[in-house]
């Protein structure tokens, strides 16, 4: 508080007096009040002309000075000296698109303060039009001004639309200058953004677009590496299931080890570590296209980053034990095949939710893939899946089954949903999260959609297995 009220330095007057402001440490409105004028006093300093590093800092040193001077007049509820600083940032925000080299991240972070605020300023319409002048060229920067314009007040539903068409229609051009994965990503963003605007005519435009784009067209490229197990190692592995009494047991071993996406704790541990050693990883844009080259999936909240790191790790997993699970699938059928499909049957329908009419069908894609017939197996697995996970909903007393209504049919909700369902009364974490990545997840493999609606070309061994 002492050297805050004796710097010379109004850098140092500003943030000191603001520490003890936050802190409640003395008389908060003069801090405050201190704070601001040592604030307002650093952007009287003016800007460099030249363009150096120095200068950009300095510049972008006054876009922070003018924000904290407006939210500290805000919290003191001092109308007069936010306007003080509310006619700074004006001032600073027009020098800046008067220069010759007008700042984006100078002018729109003085115009975003400046439309967000409370207070009217009746210029600021025509600062945001020279703007949009200004980085027309710019489509990043032109759909950042479009934003403030759409939060000006007693804008009428006419203007409002077209400046949501113009914002759509940015991105469709930026798009049509650009290639391959790119292009795409434009697509995307106009695709969105068109659906939340309720611009139908554009959404079905860009998605046209999107659809008519081929995988060979992105540019895309396949990156592979390899695990080297020692091979004593595996066949110790092999050996756990080849020791058991029999076929059945066996089988049995493979359902109750932790399924192939591993723990979910080891996993969500395991992420957290890569996110430490590799933060940059973690901070770069992501998406999951489908077998049609479109996008299923970006990342863009946090929750939703969480979910894709998570789901990345599984995939690994999964995609590792593929091979072992199929490898031991192999030796059950080398050790005790042939296996009729009664016993098969008999097997598979132990458990009181698994009635013949759904053992007898499972057992046959069993014996499809023992046979080597992995792709049929697949898609004639995949439906029981779904009616397996539906069989123990009933059995747990879940109402989920929806009555018909005007325009919907009586229908079961989709398998995603009813593994949410059991999640909530109990089930194991560690299955949830394999079933709903390696199924139904659009951050994970979206097997089930995939398989079923046709986006899967071939089938392997490990996938049926």
């Amino acid at each position: 508080a002492a050297v805050g009220e004796r710097a010379s330095a109004p850098l140092a007057r500003a943030r000191l007096n603001d520490l003890c402001f936050e802190g409640r440490w003395g008389n908060g409105g003069n801090m405050a009040r201190r704070a601001v004028e040592a604030y307002l006093s650093i952007a009287d300093e003016g800007s460099e002309s030249n363009r150096d590093i120095v200068a950009e800092r300095r510049s972008l040193g006054r876009v922070a000075a003018l924000r904290r001077a407006l939210a500290l007049t805000r919290k003191l509820g001092d109308d007069i000296l936010a306007m003080r600083a509310v006619r700074a940032m004006f001032t600073a925000a027009t020098e800046s698109l008067g220069g010759d080299h007008p700042a984006p991240g100078v002018t729109l972070g003085l115009l975003r303060a400046l439309a967000v605020d409370r207070a009217t300023v009746p210029e600021l319409d025509d600062l945001l039009s020279q703007a949009r002048m200004i980085y027309q060229g710019d489509v990043w920067n032109t759909a950042h001004v479009i934003d403030l314009q759409l939060r000006r007040p007693g804008l009428d539903a006419e203007a409002k639309t077209r400046l949501q068409r113009e914002a759509v229609e940015g991105w469709i051009a930026e798009a049509e200058k650009s290639q391959g994965i790119v292009r795409m990503k434009h697509l995307e963003s106009a695709a969105r953004m068109a659906r939340d605007y309720g611009l139908t005519d554009l959404a079905d435009e860009v998605t046209t677009k999107l659809q008519s784009i081929r995988p060979r067209e992105l540019g895309l490229t396949h990156t592979g590496f390899q695990v080297d197990i020692p091979a004593e190692v595996m066949e110790q592995y092999f050996a756990y299931f080849m020791d058991a009494p029999s076929w059945q047991d066996a089988l049995g071993m493979l359902a109750v080890n932790d399924p192939s996406s591993g723990n979910v704790t080891s996993n969500r541990q395991q992420v957290e570590e890569m996110r430490e050693e590799a933060p940059l990883h973690h901070l770069l844009p992501t998406m999951r296209l489908g077998g049609d080259g479109l996008p299923r999936f970006t990342a863009s909240s946090e929750g939703q980053r969480d979910e894709w790191r998570l789901a990345e790790r599984e995939m690994l997993l999964i995609n590792l034990q593929a091979g072992h699970v199929a490898e031991v699938l192999r030796r059950i059928w080398s050790k005790w095949g042939p296996i009729s499909e009664d016993d098969l049957t008999k097997f598979l329908g132990q458990r009181t939710h698994v009635p013949a009419s759904l053992a007898a069908p499972m057992a046959g894609a069993f014996l499809r893939h023992f046979t080597g017939d992995v792709e049929a197996a697949a898609y004639t697995g995949m439906p029981k899946v779904e009616a397996l996970v539906r069989a123990i909903v009933l059995a747990c007393g879940l109402p989920v089954y929806r009555i018909q209504r005007e325009r919907m049919p009586g229908q079961y909700p989709g398998l995603g949903a009813m593994l949410s369902e059991l999640r909530k009364i109990g089930m194991d974490e560690s299955w949830f999260r394999f079933l709903h990545t390696f199924f139904t997840s659009v951050a994970g493999a979206n097997e089930r959609n995939e398989l079923l609606h046709g986006f899967i070309n071939e089938v392997n061994e490990p996938t049926s297995a």
